[in-house]
């Protein structure tokens, strides 16, 4: 009851307002613009000068790895983090640590963070916490050079061959699911199966495929990869304690490295490769065409001349590889066959 007669109180004295008010009118107040949305200027991370304690291996070439010549611990990992705490205001302390244990140990808040080419899987998000990715890789086969029987993962897989990798890593867990934990020598460190695979203690090692060229590099002309990867696409990450503030932190010094090229400058400056030129000597390379195949390649009416797409693509290759084309005109059927018996180098 109380409800109603506020309410009606309410209603006799807004028709009082409202009688007293009608002799004079009011003007309408001018529409008010609405204020235009400020932009939030994003939170720069300044980690004054901190210390980040950051895990290293130093044997996981070209990651991170010890100089021969003057000895110091040095890689990818150090240059890129390094450029981070530029970044952010900190101060790396790298210190060398084992593979076997890294994440508990980091969990446990012995490390700020782990460098080392480390591939975000969801078992060690469990554990951990990674960064955004800073790098996507596959993982190949590694042989010696030059390997007459494993040439790729059928090969490898049908022989009796022993297969080295890393204790702990994707790597071994692929070794194994290739090959079953009979065929698969597990070691502490890489460098450990690369240094078996050299000396013949085993015959192929699982690694990936950026960690694979710094081995290779560091051991020309004795070691290879394989063309073929033996898995998908494959993310790497930075690894922190659970819950760490510095996680966010280095997602966003990844952000400003990858935008202002440093990132990019640094995979070069590790994986960059020299140009490989070819020249084939003027050799003459007979390139077999059906000249039915408009436009790839047909017999012009007007000129009755071979042209097409075909043509003018081999013969700018020739122009690169200082080779002559030859085309030889083929039939559909049977082409394969007698390019694989040698009768044409080329089919376009």
């Amino acid at each position: 009851m109380k409800k109603i007669s506020v309410l009606s109180l309410l209603i006799i004295a807004s028709l009082l307002l409202g009688a007293c008010g009608g002799a004079t009118p009011t003007e309408e107040a001018p529409p008010t613009e609405k204020p235009a949305p400020t932009e939030v200027a994003p939170v720069i991370p300044d980690l004054g000068g901190q210390d980040v304690r950051i895990a290293v291996e130093n044997a996981y070439p070209p990651f991170n790895y010890i100089d021969e010549d003057t000895n110091e611990a040095v890689g990818w990992d150090y240059d890129a983090c390094a450029a981070i705490c530029e970044v952010l205001n900190c101060t790396p302390v790298f210190v060398e640590a084992a593979w076997e244990g890294i994440f508990e140990a980091t969990a446990a808040g012995e490390y700020d963070m782990v460098a080392d080419g480390v591939t975000i899987t969801a078992e060690r998000d469990e554990i951990v916490d990674f960064s955004i990715p800073y790098m996507v890789i596959a993982q190949y086969i590694l042989v010696r050079s030059p390997e007459p029987d494993i040439v790729d993962q059928d090969s490898l897989v049908a022989s009796d061959a022993l297969v080295g990798t890393q204790i702990g890593t994707t790597n071994e867990a692929k070794a194994i699911e290739l090959v079953g934990e009979d065929r698969v020598l597990s070691y502490d460190t890489f460098d450990l199966p690369v240094q078996a695979l050299l000396s013949g203690d085993v015959d192929a090692v699982i690694i990936d495929e950026e960690a694979g060229k710094g081995f290779v590099n560091k051991n020309p002309g004795k070691i290879m990869l394989l063309p073929e990867p033996v898995t998908g696409a494959e993310e790497l990450g930075f690894v922190f304690p659970p819950g760490s503030e510095l996680t966010e932190a280095v997602n966003y010094a990844l952000g400003v490295l990858r935008d202002d090229g440093t990132l990019d400058a640094l995979y070069q400056k590790y994986w960059g490769e020299a140009e490989v030129t070819f020249d084939l000597g003027g050799q003459e390379v007979r390139i077999a065409v059906e000249n039915a195949y408009p436009p790839f390649n047909y017999i012009d009416e007007a000129t009755n001349e071979p042209v097409g797409w075909d043509y003018d693509a081999c013969a700018a290759i020739c122009e690169v590889l200082n080779c002559t084309p030859v085309f030889v005109e083929a039939a559909w059927e049977g082409i394969f066959e007698a390019t694989a018996a040698g009768e044409y180098d080329m089919v376009a």
